[in-house]
């Protein structure tokens, strides 16, 4: 199945930068202080760059540890899919993720749990 979101290569200098500005602007929320995006939330609730559309956590990520490649990145610590923190993330398989969500009560058919572009800007408020 291919992926539907930017599958290019993420270079880790361009990331470190990305993420280290979006850091200063970011704000801390939740109950497992989460590092949320400050800048566009997609309607499912994930942060997306303006650098070729790449998903935050994903750039965070590859700023901290190098491209993950294939492997899908997981929010495994806070289940907050406007996140970018390094620390909260961890990389696995479709079926890790998938079991993840079930954990955290996102899977479909649970009744998604999501941060919503609106929870973001009262957060950031």
């Amino acid at each position: 199945m291919p992926h539907k979101y930017p599958t290019k290569p993420l270079d880790q200098r361009i990331s470190k930068a990305i993420i280290e500005e979006a850091t200063e602007r970011a704000v801390r929320s939740g109950p497992h202080n989460c590092l949320i995006w400050p800048d566009k939330i997609a309607d499912d609730g994930y942060g997306v760059t303006a650098w070729g559309g790449h998903r935050a956590h994903r750039l965070a990520w590859a700023a901290e540890h190098g491209d993950p490649g294939p492997l899908m990145v997981r929010h495994e610590v806070c289940g907050n899919r406007a996140c970018f923190d390094h620390a909260h993330l961890s990389t696995g398989t479709a079926a890790e993720n998938n079991a993840d969500t079930r954990r955290m009560g996102r899977h479909p058919g649970q009744g998604l749990k999501v941060f919503t572009p609106e929870m973001a800007k009262q957060a950031a408020a």
